[in-house]
């Protein structure tokens, strides 16, 4: 089966690529977000719970502060592999 060269062909091959991914890469590329997020949520919440406030002489921070959920950590490092 020869499809010819022209470059409304090539255009038309591109988007139907991009409009249909193979259904692998699809399941990997979500495997390995889903891992990373897992793997980085702890310090995403740890970033984002964090507040500060300077007022002349005095400093608050105010900050969420738990230790490593070991269940997110193992399963990212389980689905990454």
């Amino acid at each position: 089966m020869s499809q010819e060269l022209t470059l409304k062909g090539i255009a038309l091959e591109k988007l139907n690529r991009i409009l249909n991914p193979n259904f692998d890469s699809k399941f990997i590329w979500a495997l390995l977000s889903g891992g990373v997020l897992l793997a980085g949520y702890q310090r995403i919440i740890q970033l984002c719970s964090s507040i500060e406030v300077v007022s002349g002489d005095t400093y608050v921070k105010l900050s969420l502060s738990s230790g490593t959920d070991a269940v997110f950590i193992f399963i990212s490092f389980s689905s990454d592999l």
